[in-house]
């Protein structure tokens, strides 16, 4: 019997090619990296897609459905500048609604209309309401009734607690307030013709040869 030359199977064959295909270009690889590292969250099809259900006079079951859910979808998407994301931190739809007031003042009051101001904004009126919540725990753990003041050692550990949650509020509170006092002052713009002139923010510029001249003697 001779051993007949076995032959190789296409699968093989076509793994074979598969790996000898040419290596990905330097710029090819740039563009798939670009592809992966950019965001893409589809706001364009989904606000031409609420768009055409809006158009609709007599909507399905699915296209209500798909309506309400595409409106969710861009309300979150765009929740720094509605206040969404700000209200999603309460369950009570009155305080939240109290609480994107209270952003859209404070965006007004310091004219906020940078990304980076409305999250300062958010997390200036998220330390407000946190703290206040705290205080309002506080208050009525140690007076639940009018002038009737009760404690105990659960109550004691407790208000230890919200001591610590005050002090933290507080500082988040007053820490984005005077961030955002600082990103809204006007910048101070000095032009220096002198080479012996040393400026320095509100202050004078000052001529330090005629500082540290001496006066003449009259002979």
């Amino acid at each position: 019997m001779t051993d007949k030359k076995e032959e190789k199977p296409k699968e093989l064959e076509a793994n074979t090619k598969a790996v000898a295909k040419k290596e990905l270009t330097s710029e090819e690889i740039e563009d798939l990296k670009k592809w992966f590292s950019t965001p893409h969250f589809s706001e364009k099809p989904r606000l031409r897609e609420l768009n055409e259900l809006e158009k609709t006079k007599k909507l399905t079951k699915e296209q209500a459905k798909r309506k309400s859910e595409l409106s969710v979808e861009l309300a979150v998407l765009n929740g720094l500048e509605n206040g969404t994301l700000l209200h999603t931190l309460v369950t009570d739809n009155k305080m939240g609604d109290a609480l994107v007031k209270m952003k859209k003042d404070l965006t007004e009051e310091y004219q906020c209309k940078s990304t980076s101001e409305r999250m300062l904004i958010d997390k200036i009126v998220a330390g407000y309401w946190k703290g206040m919540r705290y205080e309002m725990y506080l208050y009525r753990l140690t007076e639940p009734e009018p002038d009737k003041f009760l404690l105990n050692e659960f109550k004691i550990k407790a208000l230890k607690e919200l001591h610590k949650g005050i002090e933290l509020s507080n500082r988040q509170f007053e820490m984005g307030l005077t961030m955002l006092k600082n990103l809204k002052q006007p910048r101070l713009n000095v032009r220096v013709t002198a080479d012996n002139a040393y400026v320095a923010q509100n202050q004078q510029i000052i001529n330090t040869d005629e500082v540290n001249q001496a006066p003449k003697e009259n002979h």
